[in-house]
């Protein structure tokens, strides 16, 4: 089950993102993390799922740009 403070934080932190921008805004995410010695999914947070199509365009990288997997 999700925190209910958390998810309020994470909406809140989006909304904060939005409203600033001026012309243009870039969202980045990772599709995995490593962590601890293991990689595992880091999903896009939902709020940015909510954006409507139009108003945004997706551009996924296949290669690892920080490091050797």
């Amino acid at each position: 089950m999700v925190d209910p403070q958390a998810l309020e934080e994470e909406r809140r932190l989006m909304y904060v993102a939005l409203t600033r921008a001026k012309e243009q805004l870039y969202l980045f995410a990772a599709s995995e993390r490593y962590n601890f010695g293991s990689y595992s999914a880091n999903p896009l947070s939902r709020f940015a799922k909510e954006i409507p199509e139009e108003f945004r365009e997706e551009v996924h990288a296949k290669q690892d740009i920080f490091g050797q997997k």
